[in-house]
C-alpha cells in the first residue's frame, strides 16, 4: 500500500509546482490592478480633502479649486467604476479558479497521506483520474498562458497606472 501511496503522490507532485506558479501569476495580475485602484483611491481622498477644506472659504480662487477637485473626483470615480473594478472582478475570478486548482491538489494529497486502506486509496486515485480527464489540473501550458496574461495586464495597465499617479501628484502639488 505504501508503494501505491508513493506512486500516486509522485504523480500529483508533477502538478503541484505548476499550480503554485499559475496561482502566483493570477494573484500578481490582481495585485497590479488593485495597486492602481489604491492610487486612484488616494487621489480621491486628496481631492475630497481639498473640497472639504474649501467649504468654509468662499473666495473665487477657492471656489475654482473646489470645482476642479469635484471634476477630478467625478472622473476618477468613473474610471474606477467603468475600468478598474471590472478588471479586478475579471482577474479575481481567474485567481479564485487558480486557488481552487491548487487547493484541490492539496486536498487529494492529504487524503492520500491519511488513506488507511487500499479501497480508500483506489477512490482517491479515481478522483485524481477525474481531474486529469476533466483537464482541470494546471499544466505548464496553463502557467505560460497565465504568465502571458500577467505580462499583458502589466502592459495594458501602464497607462492607467500613469493616469492614477498623475492625478494623485496633481492633487498633492497643484490644488
Amino acid at each position: 500500500m505504501q508503494a501505491a501511496k508513493t506512486q500516486l503522490s509522485s504523480t500529483i507532485a508533477t502538478y503541484a509546482q505548476p499550480s503554485i506558479d499559475y496561482k502566483k501569476n493570477r494573484d500578481d495580475a490582481v495585485a497590479v490592478i488593485t495597486d492602481i485602484k489604491a492610487t486612484y483611491t488616494s487621489a480621491l481622498a486628496c481631492y475630497q480633502a481639498k473640497v472639504d477644506a474649501g467649504k468654509n472659504n468662499f473666495s473665487n480662487i477657492q471656489i475654482s479649486q473646489t470645482n476642479i477637485a469635484l471634476a477630478a473626483i467625478a472622473g476618477i470615480n468613473e474610471t474606477i467604476k467603468n475600468i478598474v473594478d471590472p478588471k479586478i472582478a475579471s482577474l479575481s475570478k481567474l485567481a479564485l479558479d487558480a486557488g481552487s486548482r491548487s487547493t484541490g491538489l492539496t486536498d487529494i494529497q492529504n487524503q492520500i497521506d491519511n488513506a488507511a486502506d487500499v479501497k480508500t486509496l483506489s477512490l482517491i486515485s479515481q478522483q485524481y483520474t477525474s481531474l486529469i480527464q476533466g483537464k482541470t489540473l494546471t499544466t505548464t501550458v496553463d502557467v505560460q498562458n497565465s504568465k502571458n496574461d500577467l505580462d499583458a495586464v502589466r502592459a495594458d495597465s501602464a497607462g492607467l497606472k500613469q493616469d492614477a499617479t498623475t492625478k494623485l501628484q496633481s492633487c498633492i502639488s497643484n490644488i
